[in-house]
């Protein structure tokens, strides 16, 4: 008995171990999912930055290029000269210019040239595109975002013109299809986002009220890697290095949504082994619970012969290995029974025997001998040995009688 409950406990003890390991199996596939998705929106965002501040560069150069190329050198030559025609051609040249510079970069949707202190623009955007204040409190050269919508670069050059310093702005729009297009690359998770930063600030191009939200919450972090909550979402946050034009790019994706596909995985996985264990656990059960039913069933017809009854016999047999023990059991006992039987029988026809053979040696014979005996003794006078000889003869007779 106490094996059988020994080998139920061990098989108890290990059912708990595909348990332990099941979840630990579920929390290590968790984490490197986890971990995984994050290091797929790093490579993403950094990718997608990489791509943003090489666009950046080439805005920068293009920029000096327009600034110190022959085409503005001709513009000015044409201003110096005070000749209108000559003056008006140049400025069509340089609308020109701008429109094939503009057809042929990629990510650049908008060119600008403005003499702040006489009013002059020359631009492939509408007239008055620009407010005031847009040009007030500018560095020589810097990147500037407006209504927090588009990215500008501003780019500076102070000419000596008519024996004063003349200022002139040239200012390229980087293009909104690129940066969404940018947005759109560094974001890559399904249900998830991107959102663009600018100056560590300003969230441009972001409609999405979570986007804002989201936005506003990194602004008091500067976590590369984390979580925050929106309402009763919980997103995880990725963040790129920032560019050395001032953007940066944050993806964020909603974690429960991104584990979903491992969560059912393992639901149904959880699920099967439950049923499993529960099937498991019931089936030894009722192993054991049959086992120790034959096992007190054998103990106590053993105990029945214990105290002598050798009619005992176990009648209903069970379909398994127990019905070959009763029936062992049951041929043993009637094979006992039988040999006790005739060895009482053999006994008793021994002692029969022996007393035929007494009361054969009992003939005439000796009966005449032993009264002579008795008598001659009586003679003599040996009256004490005749009485002990005629009380074992008695004692003869009766031994053969009974």
């Amino acid at each position: 008995m106490k094996r059988v409950r020994s080998i139920f406990g061990i098989f108890t003890v290990f059912l708990l171990i595909i348990l332990a390991s099941f979840l630990l199996l579920s929390w290590q596939s968790t984490a490197n999912l986890k971990a995984s998705l994050i290091q797929t929106a790093q490579l993403q965002t950094k990718y997608a930055a990489t791509l943003l501040e090489q666009k950046g560069k080439e805005i920068e150069i293009e920029a000096d290029g327009i600034l110190y190329g022959e085409n503005m050198q001709n513009l000015y030559a044409a201003i110096e000269n005070n000749d209108v025609y000559e003056y008006v051609q140049q400025i069509n040249k340089m609308k020109s210019f701008f429109q094939e510079r503009q057809g042929r970069t990629v990510g650049m949707s908008g060119m600008t040239l403005y003499w702040p202190k006489s009013g002059r623009e020359i631009s492939t955007l509408r007239q008055g595109y620009f407010e005031d204040s847009f040009w007030e409190n500018n560095k020589e050269s810097q990147w500037k975002s407006a209504n927090k919508q588009e990215i500008f670069y501003m780019r500076r050059r102070t000419v000596e013109w008519m024996g004063e310093d003349q200022e002139v702005w040239l200012v390229l729009r980087m293009d909104q299809d690129f940066l969404y297009e940018i947005k759109e690359m560094a974001a890559g998770m399904d249900q998830g986002g991107s959102i663009l930063m600018f100056g560590g600030e300003i969230n441009v191009l972001s409609q999405k009220s979570v986007e804002q939200n989201i936005a506003g919450i990194i602004r008091q972090s500067n976590e590369k890697v984390c979580e925050v909550r929106v309402g009763k979402q919980k997103y995880q946050i990725v963040r790129s290095d920032e560019t050395k034009n001032g953007m940066q790019l944050v993806s964020y994706y909603p974690t429960r949504q991104m584990m979903r596909q491992v969560r059912n995985i393992m639901t149904i996985s959880g699920i099967m082994l439950g049923a499993i264990l529960i099937f498991g656990m019931i089936y030894i059960s009722l192993f054991v619970k049959n086992i120790l039913m034959q096992m007190n069933l054998l103990t106590e017809k053993l105990k029945q012969v214990e105290v002598g009854d050798l009619t005992v016999q176990i009648y209903k047999m069970p379909k398994n290995e127990f019905a070959y023990v009763f029936r062992q059991f049951n041929h043993m006992v009637r094979r006992t029974h039988e040999l006790l039987e005739a060895t009482v029988k053999e006994q008793e026809l021994r002692n029969e025997a022996e007393m035929r053979q007494l009361q054969l040696q009992i003939n005439p014979h000796f009966l005449y001998n032993t009264l002579d005996s008795i008598s001659w003794m009586c003679e003599q006078g040996k009256n004490k040995d005749a009485v002990v000889m005629v009380n074992a003869l008695a004692q003869l007779f009766r031994h053969s009688i009974s």
